[in-house]
């Protein structure tokens, strides 16, 4: 997938200016890609190029302008081409892990901390998908025809963050023991750094 697909799909829906696209990102995609404004704006103007979009001005009276992108027939073309065909799921590279897998050569502790601030983090993801499933109608609310697929996306979201929550709190209690025996271990032959030994 690219942010171009991205931006065709959500222009799929509606016309949008850069700016609502980045807000849709924000609001309603975060779970599966992000982009900043500037390579929203780059990638639109690409995709004009390409003729899968066009734009218009649109004047208002007490505001300045505005550029408004409509998806073309060629776009949208691109964009079910795109959503039908399989692909081969790119493969993951994920920081936190990696960390874990080299956690002994930090200790047990440093990496519990680390793990703790990454728990934080999975939680606000958590707290934030409950709150946008239960503002986009719930499991049996309708709001509009993408609501019910939006939804499937954020209870995706929900799922992977609870997981996360799960094993880190897992993981964090099972450093604690090792550390713990780690420390006995060390006490039992006569060095105990917490007593300066």
């Amino acid at each position: 997938m690219s942010l171009s697909h991205a931006l065709l799909g959500l222009l799929n829906r509606r016309p949008a200016t850069g700016y609502e696209l980045k807000s849709e990102f924000q609001r309603s995609a975060h779970l599966f890609w992000d982009a900043t404004l500037s390579q929203i704006y780059r990638t639109l103007h690409e995709m004009r190029a390409r003729g899968w979009l066009v734009s218009n001005v649109e004047h208002q009276e007490s505001k300045p302008s505005r550029r408004v992108y409509v998806i073309t027939e060629s776009g949208r073309a691109v964009f079910l081409s795109w959503l039908l065909r399989w692909e081969e799921m790119p493969r993951e590279r994920h920081l936190m892990l990696m960390k874990v897998f080299f956690g002994n050569q930090i200790g047990p502790e440093q990496l519990s901390g680390q793990l703790k601030r990454w728990r934080e983090y999975q939680v606000l993801v958590l707290n934030r998908c409950e709150e946008e499933i239960r503002s986009a109608g719930g499991v049996g609310g309708h709001q509009g025809p993408e609501s019910a697929y939006q939804r499937f996306t954020l209870e995706y979201g929900k799922c992977l963050a609870q997981t996360i929550v799960e094993w880190c709190d897992r993981t964090i209690e099972e450093l604690g023991e090792g550390d713990a025996a780690a420390r006995a271990r060390r006490t039992d032959a006569g060095h105990d750094p917490d007593n300066g030994g």
